[in-house]
Order: structure tokens, then C-alpha cells, then sequence
């Protein structure tokens, strides 16, 4: 069974895919509980939406297709979609293989089966997957990011860092890269940095602030949540 808090289609709204239609699905679970979380109604499992099966889910797809015959990018996010989700590798062969989309993982990265890694090397051998990676630093006060799985670097399409406060800009994202230089290594991911919505006007002003000048400095991008300013889902 397969946990999930929503399947929806919207635009993608952040990263290197901003302004793409997409089919949503979203999980549930989450073992972060970030302090800046716009999805906490997927912290908690089962959750508000039934666990669905893989029959259901497949049939779900199918008619997405019927419905939305233009639109060939699926999006898995969460919560966290790489979290005690042992099925997930069948979805990826199904995805990527019977409807030949293209998946894109929203994950932080901190947990992954061999199973799941297993799955996600292969198809990135035969295309269309890619892989947004998104650290977290669940706590105001946390000195660094969680830490990432060593084994999802060579998979990465782009880091894109949430940004709170100076702490992000001054020492966490800085001691990320550096750490992780090694692992990164040609690959070359591209680097975004993204506003946290704080919800108030003046926080939000100051996190759009960092992310610009640090930008500006580094040769970075910045990702602003485009579905928040068009008000969709």
C-alpha cells in the first residue's frame, strides 16, 4: 500500500522546472518535522487520505493520461517520498517505463532503501529521472543540514536549499557544498536557493534578500514558490 496525502495537476511551481504541468503525488511521512514545513498535514501517517494500492494508483495514472493527454512530467514529493515507502520502485518502472513520463523526486535526502536506490540507479541509466535535493535543517538553531545519503549524489538534477536565515547563507549551504564537493563531483547540479514563506511580510522580505545577494555573489539561482504568487495548488 502506498501512503498518500494528495494526487493533484498544477504547474510546478519551484526549481528548474517552475511553469511545467504536472501530476502531483504527494506522501505522507515525514521524519523531519522541519520548523518552516508548508505541508505539515503529511507528518502523520496513514493521514488524511486512504492508503491506496498499487492497482488504484496505476489506475489513477491511466486516467490522468486520458485526462491530461500533454502532460508527461510526474512530480513525487511530500513529505518525504523516499520514507518507508518500500513499494516505490515498482511506481518508478510504471512511471518511467508503461507511461513514459518523466519523474522528478522532491526529497531531502536523509533516508533511502537499497531496494529504492537500486531502482532510481537504473533508471537514471536509462532516462527520465531527475532529482531535486532539498537539505533540511529542521531546527532554527541547527548548525548543518541533516545529513544526505551518500548514494543519492551521483543522481542529482539540482540542490535547491531552503533559505530561513543568515545561518543558511553564512555557514550551512557554504559547509554543504564543501563537505560534499567530493561526492558532487562532475556532476555539477545546479544550485538554487528558495525563500522560506514564513507567512509574514517582513520575514519573507528578509529571506528574498539573502537569497538574492547570495546569488548575485556566488553565481547561484534563486527559486522563488511560483504557485504562491499564482495562487494555484
Amino acid at each position: 500500500m502506498f501512503l498518500i496525502n494528495e494526487i493533484f495537476t498544477s504547474l510546478q511551481g519551484e526549481g528548474g522546472f517552475a511553469g511545467t504541468p504536472a501530476h502531483f503525488v504527494r506522501f505522507q511521512g515525514c521524519p523531519l518535522r522541519c520548523h518552516f514545513c508548508d505541508s505539515q498535514s503529511t507528518w502523520e501517517s496513514p493521514g488524511p487520505n486512504a492508503p491506496w494500492t498499487p492497482e488504484a494508483l496505476r489506475d489513477k495514472m491511466l486516467a490522468l493520461r486520458a485526462e491530461y493527454p500533454n502532460i508527461r512530467h510526474l512530480v513525487l514529493t511530500g513529505g518525504e517520498p523516499l520514507y518507508n515507502n518500500e513499494r516505490l520502485p515498482e511506481l518508478l518502472r510504471f512511471a518511467l517505463g508503461d507511461m513514459g513520463w518523466r519523474v522528478q523526486i522532491e526529497t531531502s535526502g536523509t533516508c533511502l532503501s537499497p531496494e529504492t536506490a537500486q531502482e532510481m540507479r537504473e533508471a537514471e541509466r536509462t532516462g527520465g529521472l531527475f532529482v531535486t535535493l532539498s537539505p533540511k535543517a529542521p531546527r532554527p538553531d541547527d548548525e548543518r543540514y541533516r545529513e544526505v545519503r551518500e548514494e543519492l549524489f551521483p543522481l542529482l538534477g539540482e540542490i535547491k536549499f531552503p533559505v530561513a536565515g543568515e545561518l543558511d547563507i553564512l555557514r550551512r549551504i557554504p559547509d554543504f557544498l564543501k563537505r560534499h564537493a567530493v561526492d558532487i563531483g562532475n556532476r555539477k547540479p545546479a544550485i538554487r536557493l528558495q525563500p522560506v514563506d514564513f507567512g509574514d511580510a517582513r520575514l519573507n522580505a528578509a529571506a528574498n534578500k539573502l537569497c538574492v545577494n547570495a546569488a548575485m555573489q556566488n553565481g547561484w539561482q534563486v527559486s522563488v514558490q511560483m504557485h504562491k504568487f499564482l495562487r494555484i495548488q
